[in-house]
Parts: structure tokens; sequence; C-alpha cells
């Protein structure tokens, strides 16, 4: 069931002789491309940027203690223009309520660099700070917000949790005397990056959680998650989900886990209200006691970037408390969530449409040309030499007709921008 707001995207006017200038100009640079003689004055027209990069930073991410459990990891996202050698923080929080009881690197950037983690304990012999080194010959690549470690706390709390939002407690970076903030670049560079804390959140039976999520700008629309944990069986879960008006959204059961243990025999009603929208499942037969199963997805579709829309976010994806119930009872916990579209793009792809064609050049074109913005320059910055001129349109011309080389990364697949430059794509 479309469960999308009353709401318009602005979408650059195209008329139609502008497009057929554009496909015309498009064939012709192709034809010029093919016989080899329109490169040479490609240079002058280039409109050069200077260099412009993201700040060196630490951040650490939220992390949950879902019911049923006492640990959580908290992610430690590494940004940084330069390759990194080591890099270390101290580290605060109540140790009567946590204990972080290691720092991990499977399933990180760090893991296959053979990352040597040095502890530093405080007086109560509690991990309260670390130092990574990478020894060697690979270190720490560059880019914005890679994943370098995971801190595992555990929750050793006995006091009553509140409801519906649980008990945050804050994890915060600070310096050590013997162990201030900084990262260090393999030929000794020491830099004192920005730092962002964050929360470990307590939750107890029943929760209702919408995932943080991320997607690539090459992904036209993301699925959202929402899941549930309770201690009994139920066949009737409503969520009052809650989000800005000017979302393109579609809430959708099918291929949930609520799917798969009902055998495909539930109904879904949604009703629209202010904020959003409140979804009411019912299964045929009880849902087993759930531990963090899907309920169901909120299809958000990538909103537009310019001037007038909505943008990439993040946006927050809240939960009514007044409409969430399981069996007819008010849900205790509610973990609300939010959708990001990160600055990951295709080298090419001007349209973010996930493919290199001609499409793209003719973007490029009405934007050089024409004026029409593009959400994404880096990406239609296709020779990758921090400009947006005609020589990006002939490079993806002669990557599809003449066979030359694909262009720099990211290609094929999505990524961040390894060169800084002064183009947007935020």
């Amino acid at each position: 069931m479309n469960t999308s707001r009353n709401s318009t995207l602005l979408i650059p006017n195209k008329n139609l002789a502008d497009r057929r200038l554009l496909r015309c100009f498009s064939a012709i640079v192709a034809l010029l491309v093919l016989i080899g003689g329109f490169l040479p004055a490609i240079a002058e027209a280039q409109m050069q940027s200077s260099t412009s990069g993201n700040p060196q930073s630490i951040r650490l991410g939220e992390a949950i203690v879902v019911p049923g459990t006492a640990e959580a990891l908290v992610p430690v996202y590494l940004t940084s223009e330069v390759e990194i050698a080591t890099w270390q923080m101290g580290l605060e929080y109540d140790e009567l309520l946590l204990n972080l009881v290691d720092v991990e690197f499977t399933g990180t950037e760090s893991e296959l660099l053979d990352p040597i983690l040095i502890p530093t304990l405080n007086q109560n012999s509690n991990l309260s700070g670390f130092q990574v080194v990478y020894p060697g010959p690979d270190f720490f690549p560059t880019g914005e917000g890679l994943l370098a470690a995971f801190l595992r706390f555990q929750w050793i709390g006995t006091m009553p949790i509140p409801s519906p939002s649980g008990l945050s407690i804050p994890i915060n970076l600070i310096d050590l005397e013997t162990l201030p903030i900084s990262m260090t670049s393999p030929s000794g560079l020491v830099t004192i990056p920005e730092t962002q804390s964050a929360d470990v959140v307590i939750h107890d039976y029943p929760l209702i959680l919408v995932e943080e999520s991320m997607a690539p700008l090459t992904a036209e629309d993301f699925l959202v998650p929402v899941r549930a944990w309770t201690s009994d069986s139920a066949s009737t879960f409503m969520m009052g989900l809650e989000y800005d008006e000017l979302l393109m959204t579609q809430f959708t059961v099918t291929g949930s886990d609520a799917d798969r243990l009902s055998n495909g025999n539930w109904d879904l009603t949604i009703q629209t209200t202010p904020g959003g929208v409140i979804c009411t499942l019912v299964t045929a037969t009880p849902l087993p006691p759930l531990n963090g199963e899907t309920l169901g997805f909120l299809r958000i579709d990538r909103p537009g970037n310019q001037p007038g829309q909505p943008g990439w976010g993040p946006w927050a994806i809240g939960l009514n408390p007044d409409n969430c119930e399981i069996d007819g009872t008010p849900v205790a916990y509610l973990e609300p969530g939010s959708m990001t579209w990160i600055s990951w793009f295709m080298r090419g792809d001007a349209n973010l449409d996930s493919n290199l064609d001609i499409a793209d050049a003719e973007t490029i074109l009405g934007a050089c040309y024409l004026g029409i913005p593009v959400d994404c320059e880096d990406a239609a910055d296709t020779n990758d030499d921090g400009a947006l001129d005609v020589s990006d349109v002939v490079s993806v011309l002669q990557f599809l007709f003449s066979g030359s080389p694909s262009p720099p990364a990211p290609y094929p697949d999505a990524g961040s921008d390894p060169t800084p430059d002064l183009l947007d794509c935020e």
C-alpha cells in the first residue's frame, strides 16, 4: 500500500528544445572524439579548483544494548586526508554502569592491516584509553567516516530502565595525561583530530526499533528496517512512524521476518497522520517471541539535493509512543532511527542512476551549457580534475565508444571521493 505523502519534489525544467540541443551536442562531441580532433582545445576550457578536503576526525557511533543481552558495540569512525600509522584516544564513561570489555577490529578497515592495540588502564584497572598502531607496509587508508574499530561495552548497572527512550550513557572522547587524542601519518606528521562522542542506550522488553540506515547516492531508494523484541508471542503490531513530510515513502511487509514467520498470512493497514503514518500489522497466527526480527520496512525514495529540495539527510524517523502497541498494549521502549544518503558515488554517473551511459554525457552538457544543476558535482567530474566542464563529457564518450580506460576511482563500485576539491556532493 502506497503511503507517499502529499509533497512535490522540485525538478529542474527541461523543455523539448533543451533536450534536443543536448542530444545533438552529444552526437557531435561523440563524432569528434572518435576522429580524435577534439582533445587539444579542452585544457583551455577547464576551471581548476583549489584543494579543500575533509578535516581529520575520530567519531563514535551510537550503540544499543537490546533486550535479552548485556553488550553493545560502539563503532569508531576515522576521517583523514592522509594515511594513518597510529591513532589514540582516551575514554570517559560511567564505570558503575558500563565496562569496556575489548577493542575489536573484525569487520573494519583495520582488520587486514594487522593492528596492534596498546591499552591504557586507570587506577581501577579498567580500560580508559588505547593506541592503535599499524606496523605497515599498509596503513589505515584515507577517506571520510571509515570504520576503524568497535568498542565492546558491557552493561553492569542494576537500576530500573526508564521508558520509552531507555537509559542513555555518554561515552566521551578525552585527552589523558599520557594519551592525548591524536593521529600520526607514516611520515610522522601528528595531527589533533576533531572528535564526536556518542551514547550507549539500554533498553528492555518490549522494544520497537527503527534502524539507523545509510545508503550511497547510487541507491535510488532504500528499505529502512523496523525491528521488534518481545518476551511473549503476539499477532498485532501497531507502529506510529513519524518523519518529514517531504520524504516519499512506502511501508512494506513483504520480505520481512514477519512475512516469513507468518508464512505470508498477514494483513497491513496504513493510516496517514499529520506527522507520518500508523502501520498496523496483523498476522493470522501469533508470532513467537521476537529477538530483533523485522516487522517490515519503510522504503524511502532518494530525495533531490537542489535548493528547495529535501536533501540527503540525515532524516529522523521517529516512533510516536501514543501509536505504538503490541496486542493492544503500549510498547514500553522505543528507539527512533534515521536515513542518510552518504556522498558515495560512481565516477561519471552524473544523473545518479547507477549506470555510466550517454545520459550522463547529456547531464554534464546540461550543467555546463544550460545551467541545469546536478545533485553531485563530484560524480559528474568524470576525469577527476576538480572541474566540471566539457572534458568530462569527452571522458564519458571516450570510455563508451573509443575503448578508453575506465574513469578514476570510485569506479565501478560506489565510494567516497579520494581526491579533495571544491566540487560539491553534500
